[in-house]
């Protein structure tokens, strides 16, 4: 059911018998203006699938599903016709760069958008499939088949959503969600991935509410930077993790899909992890969901801004401030850059057989189509709608990568993406974090200072689509 919102009062009850000061003023959020689409399709991989997502697993295939997988895909339509598709998958990383290629190109040809216009993003759980087939595997044809199948099905969810576009408005809002907390845990001389109570978090929480003209609601935007890895190495079940119940809630409450994007989590995760136990992903998912309500109902209608209407003076100046309409901003920008990453010197360390072999593994993988010259090729995406940017990227960058750039840009809605397009499937920790043994040092290919320089260009890039306000499409 479809949930409409109240209709604005512009007008304030007259002030009789009150001396009343007029003073300029206003407040308005950030908002959107352009036409949207919104579609939802079913991805959830036949029981049996492989997983792989877990070296201490004890079995690699799944034996039934907690929650169905889902795609979900907002389409943008500028006012100059220009497009734009955000997809989001509920998959946890591709092993190389072929894999992402094989679905994207699906999604181009059938959409007729361009690689700058596409942003194929996975919410990252690490309870769905493994998206490879490797050639020596029995299971390779089931694997080859489901990535086939999902390339057919995002391709027709895309075309969906963008044929019941229609004029809309996302009004922005954001909050704090405490489920998010650090993750680098100092033990001895290394550190491992579990709860640091003394490290802070970034529990931020940016939601877009997008609705059409007659305020009905269409969509919910959720991003947000945590870890899916509720659902760990004794779990057997499909499931899209946490992100399953946090959209459960939204939904019930909005009448609209929720379309979730994970932020720069790389250094975050749920307190309650590492478990078998669906019950604790739905708790956890159900805190989300919460936190995005009360942003929801602390948003304005849309279109409407705060005016100041003067001063009563009641022993106490009062100010006054009253509703009024405004047109939401209707820039629409594409940008699309590489930027070249140092390599890191090997730091993986001898273990067990097994974790040794699988560490080595995914490093072959995730050098193919991303190494050249000797150096990393790291994308990056930038797109402005109008009060709002979105910033995305392929690896697992760490939260400094979005308090930087959400800091410098605190009057605008700025969503941070990790685990978009490819190739660049790898962690950007912090240069101080190379210091340490631990996982994510272990697992990049890109060395010190990644980071800060995917950062330094993601600044400069969101300030240039946020110096002109002329409507185009590509750039």
């Amino acid at each position: 059911m479809r949930r409409v919102l109240p209709s604005v009062t512009f007008n304030l009850p007259e002030a009789r018998g009150r001396t009343v000061v007029s003073e300029p003023g206003e407040w308005r959020p950030p908002s959107s203006r352009l036409a949207s689409g919104v579609a939802r399709a079913d991805i959830t991989p036949p029981v049996g699938t492989p997983t792989r997502n877990w070296a201490a697993a004890r079995s690699q295939v799944s034996s039934g599903v907690h929650r169905p997988l889902t795609v979900t895909v907002w389409a943008i339509v500028a006012g100059d016709g220009s497009r734009g598709a955000v997809v989001s998958l509920d998959l946890g990383w591709w092993r190389t760069g072929a894999d992402e290629r094989r679905v994207r190109e699906r999604v181009l040809s059938a959409s007729g958008l361009s690689d700058l216009e596409l942003l194929l993003h996975l919410t990252h759980t690490h309870a769905g499939p493994y998206l490879h087939p490797e050639p020596d595997s029995e299971a390779a044809t089931l694997v080859e088949d489901y990535l086939n199948g999902l390339a057919d099905t995002v391709a027709s969810t895309v075309r969906e959503a963008f044929a019941g576009a229609v004029p809309s408005v996302v009004t922005w809002g954001r909050g704090w969600c405490g489920l998010a907390v650090n993750r680098d845990l100092p033990a001895g001389d290394r550190e491992v991935i579990a709860f640091n109570p003394n490290r802070e978090a970034d529990g931020t929480v940016v939601v877009g509410r997008v609705t059409d003209s007659d305020g009905g609601v269409l969509a919910v935007i959720v991003n947000y930077a945590c870890h899916p890895t509720t659902l760990s190495y004794p779990n057997t079940l499909t499931s899209p993790d946490w992100v399953g119940a946090a959209r459960e809630v939204v939904e019930q409450a909005s009448g609209a899909p929720c379309l979730f994007l994970q932020g720069a989590s790389g250094d975050q995760s749920p307190r309650d992890q590492a478990t078998g136990d669906t019950a604790v992903a739905d708790a956890n998912g159900r805190q989300l969901g919460h936190a995005v309500l009360s942003v929801l109902h602390g948003l304005p209608a849309p279109a409407a801004r705060l005016m100041r209407d003067g001063v009563v003076e009641s022993g106490a100046p009062l100010g006054l401030w009253a509703s009024a309409p405004f047109a939401p901003d209707p820039t629409v920008r594409f940008s699309r850059e590489e930027i070249d990453l140092e390599l890191a010197s090997a730091r993986v360390p001898d273990t067990d057989d097994v974790v040794t072999r699988e560490r080595a593994l995914r490093k072959s993988l995730l050098s193919a189509e991303y190494v050249r010259d000797g150096r990393g090729v790291h994308p990056l995406w930038v797109w402005r709608l109008g009060d709002a940017a979105i910033v995305a990227h392929p690896g697992e960058a760490y939260s400094a990568f979005q308090r930087s750039l959400r800091e410098a840009h605190s009057d605008q809605a700025v969503v941070v993406m990790n685990c978009t397009n490819g190739p660049g499937f790898v962690y950007l920790p912090a240069a101080s974090d190379y210091r340490t043994q631990k996982y994510p040092v272990w697992q990049t290919l890109v060395g010190p200072g990644s980071l800060e320089r995917l950062t330094d260009a993601a600044a400069r890039r969101l300030d240039a689509v946020f110096a002109s306000d002329e409507v185009t499409g590509a750039q």
